[in-house]
């Protein structure tokens, strides 16, 4: 049965294996800090990357982080702004990564609909991962709980001025604890 602890302890563990996965590219990315972009704003990818923003502050920084700012709704602004870390311009942000600038694409998802290989997000989530799998070396990983898993054929209905369907193949590493 589902408590707030379960929840919470599902929660929990999705931040740890997003964290773990930060810590490995970081472990195995030597040579200059790890360049993560991020698209919207996510309690889960906040809670992610919360201490590697706090240590990006210091002179040995082993990551970098910058977030889109996410039109319409600007909360990649508002996720820049929890994280205490750089936004940048939508546009700004697909030139950044068609150049290259981005080790990783982390974003999370508001709905992972397996038996279409899709989840839901932001709009703007399927540009920007198009565009990171076109370079050599950018990892797109999405973070989700298990509880944005919809195992229906037909997705949830969607606001397509805020949201889109984004094909899971263009995921490099879906993080969802529990899903094999």
């Amino acid at each position: 049965s589902v408590t707030m602890e379960s929840f919470a302890k599902d929660l929990q563990d999705c931040v740890e294996m997003g964290q773990a996965t930060i810590r490995d590219l970081i472990t195995n990315h030597k040579g200059r800090p790890l360049r993560i972009a991020t698209h919207s704003r996510s309690g889960t990818l906040a809670k992610i990357l919360a201490p590697f923003a706090a240590a990006e502050t210091s002179s040995s920084s082993s990551c970098e982080i910058v977030c889109s700012q996410s039109t319409p709704g600007n909360e990649g602004e508002l996720m820049a702004q929890d994280l205490n870390v750089r936004w940048v311009r939508d546009e700004e942000m697909e030139e950044l990564l068609a150049n290259g600038k981005f080790d990783v694409l982390l974003v999370g998802s508001d709905c992972v609909v397996l038996p279409l290989d899709q989840m839901a997000n932001k709009v703007g989530t399927k540009r920007l991962c198009e565009i990171a799998q076109q370079q050599q070396g950018t990892l797109v990983v999405c973070c989700a709980d298990r509880w944005k898993i919809w195992e229906d054929v037909f997705p949830p209905p969607i606001e397509e001025d805020l949201f889109e369907l984004v094909p899971l193949k263009l995921v490099s590493k879906l993080l969802v604890p529990g899903l094999t």
